[in-house]
Order: C-alpha cells, then structure tokens, then sequence
C-alpha cells in the first residue's frame, strides 16, 4: 500500500491539509486533536492520493483536546482508540463525509439575515392575584390558589417584555451589521382523538405552511407589531412543530455572502431520533426531526440561536417525576440545537447584551456533528 495522510486542520494556518502516517507496517503512533467549536465528535480520514482508506470518528466535545491512539497492522488494517471515548468506524465512501464548518469570512461579514422563529405554543407559570383565597365561606381556612398554566403569548406583559428582549438582540446586532429579520411561528399537527378545543392546533407553521417565508427590513417597531401578531396554540401533545418550523427555514432566501442566523425561542421541543422525548409525549407519527434539520441548516451555512424560556418548577404538577423529567428533555433539546454552547441561553436570565456579545465572538469554523478537527502537534509514535 502506498502512503497514507491524516486529513486535518494546521494549527498555524487553520487549513485543511494532508499529515503523513509511517510507510512502515506494523507501526502506531499518538495524535492529539481538537474538535472544532460545535462539533461532537472529530473525524479522522486516512487518505491514499484523492481516496479515503479508512475513517473514524471519535466522540469530543467541541474545542476539546483529545488524544488518540493509531496502530497499522501487519495485514496493512488501521484500528484507533481513544482512552474513555467512543470510537466509531465508518465507511470510506463519500456520504459519510462530514459537512463542511460554517465559517471563513462570513462570520465577520457586515451583513446579516436574521430569522426569529417562535414557539406558539410556549407556556408560562402565572401567580394568582394578590389576596386570592381558596375555599367558600363553610371552610375555616382559605389558602392562596395554585399558580396556572397559561400560554406565553396570551399573557401580554411577559410576551411583550419577551418581545422587547428580542427586539434589543436585533438593535445591538445592527450597531455592526446591515440586516434583514423575518418573525415566524410554529405549532404543531393535530392529534387524532382529541376533540377538547383546548388540545387543538390552529396551525402548523405561522404564516401558514412556510410558504412566503422571507426576511425584510423591519424597523424595531414592526418587528414588535409581527411579534404581537403571532397567535397562540396549542400544541395538543407535549413535543410540537419545531422540526416543521426549522424546515422551513431552510427554505428562506437567504442571501449570499452574508452571515445567516436562526433565532429559536420558546419551551416546546420538537421529535428528535438520537434523543427521543419520554414516552407518550408524542401522540403522532412525525416525518420531521430536529438534527436532520438542524444539520441542513448547517449545510447552507445558518448558525443557530437558541432562547430557552423556562416553566418554573413550581407549576402545578412540577413535582412528579415525569413533569420533571419533560422539561428536563426540552430544555436539553433547545441546548443542543445551538450551533455552539455559547449560543444556547436562558430567557429568565439573560439580557440582550449577553446575546449580541456571543454572537460578535464568532469563531473562525463552525461545526456540527462529527468534523476534521486540528492537530495540535506533530503526529509521534507510541512511545
């Protein structure tokens, strides 16, 4: 067999370019690695000429130095290990390639697409009026009602200070970027059997099916109006339209050479297949999954922001187990879909300046998934 080359990032020049592995068979040697900022996992493909021999991909986090251990056997086979990580194995051919990071010029481009998909059917924790007393005049003692479940977006005061956080996110990111904004909304598909008016959908996709989806330039005051506007639904089971919404925003004529973001913002998570919701809080076959259109997002170049907008543990069943552990897997879901940790917030206690400072510290390659990651040193032998 000819030479073999390791496909990974310089660490000086930030390039994708070719290591050299030793000729000789048997043979090992040590690498150490780091993942790109997003990344889950760092590929490696040993290359001979333009063709991929072998790949691997080893489980990291993104930006996290790993090392990893290579042997070439005497039957001219490759096996790699990582102390205390999971080693895939994958197929050479071309559809196990990772997509290319996010990244280049772009993320410091003076213009910017901005999307700002709602999650309608979002619901928040709200205190009984002050005074409010349980129980009729035969009971001797009168106890303060519970909180109620109610939705976000019928509760004007917290939907319009939410509302003037999303504004100020998109005024800070205007003070260096010429931008265009489109606000969209998602709810989710009926369920068959529920017949109850509260447990209906009223929509999909807002505006309706996703068809129209663009951007504009909105001053702040209609970005306001557009956010008012957004009617609230039902969502009927606990994991809602998310992967509708995403989808379409992949449809959105985005323009090129710009930078590209999706902002989510809600509490309702969307079917996942890598990391499915307890069982029954989906009642429906889905044909959408968040990854895969997280991932094809990715692949047109659009970062994702999520705005996590918690339902206090206090809510009314907040103490059974299976409530917990609902919330647990939402809040979980809206971390992962950032494009990097830092672009994962919490809307109970982040302001708009925590936002627009993350999103001004692009990183030079954004990744998702499995990518190349950098060799950090020469590669050595094992000794």
């Amino acid at each position: 067999m000819s030479d073999l080359g390791l496909r990974a990032y310089d660490q000086e020049s930030r390039a994708l370019r070719l290591f050299p592995l030793s000729t000789e068979a048997p043979a090992e040697g040590r690498l150490r690695m780091r993942g790109l900022p997003g990344a889950s996992a760092v590929q490696l493909d040993l290359v001979n000429g333009d063709r991929v021999r072998h790949r691997f991909e080893v489980e990291a986090d993104g930006e996290e130095a790993i090392a990893v251990h290579w042997e070439r056997t005497e039957d001219d086979r490759f096996e790699v290990w990582s102390q205390g990580r999971r080693v895939l194995s994958l197929p050479p051919d071309e559809r196990y390639a990772p997509p290319p990071p996010v990244g280049g010029s772009v993320p410091g481009a003076e213009s910017l697409d901005l999307a700002i998909l709602v999650d309608a059917t979002a619901q928040v924790m709200v205190l009984p009026p002050k005074g409010s007393k349980t129980g009729g005049a035969k009971n001797r003692r009168s106890e303060q009602p519970p909180p109620e479940i109610r939705p976000l977006l019928e509760e004007q005061a917290i939907w319009r200070r939410h509302g003037d956080l999303l504004v100020e996110i998109v005024e800070g990111l205007r003070e260096t970027h010429d931008s265009r904004v489109g606000v969209f909304a998602f709810g989710d598909h009926p369920v068959a059997g529920l017949r109850a008016p509260g447990l209906r959908p009223d929509f999909r996709l807002h505006p309706r099916d996703g068809s129209g989806w663009k951007l504009e330039d909105l001053t702040s005051d209609e970005i306001r109006e557009r956010l008012r506007a957004i009617p609230p639904t039902s969502g009927g089971d606990f994991v809602d339209a998310l992967a509708d919404g995403l989808q379409a925003c992949v449809g959105i004529p985005w323009r090129e050479g710009v930078r590209r973001l999706v902002l989510v913002t809600g509490n309702s998570p969307g079917y996942s297949i890598l990391h499915p919701a307890p069982a029954g809080a989906s009642l429906i076959a889905r044909r959408l999954e968040v990854d895969t259109q997280a991932m094809a997002l990715h692949r047109i170049g659009v970062e994702l922001v999520t705005l996590y907008h918690p339902v206090p543990e206090e809510r009314a069943l907040g103490s059974l187990d299976y409530e917990r552990a609902l919330k647990k897997h939402a809040a979980a879901q809206y971390r992962r879909l950032a494009s990097r940790p830092t672009m994962a917030f919490d809307a109970s206690k982040t302001a708009a300046a925590d936002v627009v400072r993350s999103l001004s510290d692009a990183p030079w390659a954004l990744a998702r998934g499995a990518a190349y990651g950098v060799l950090l040193e020469p590669i050595g032998d094992a000794r």
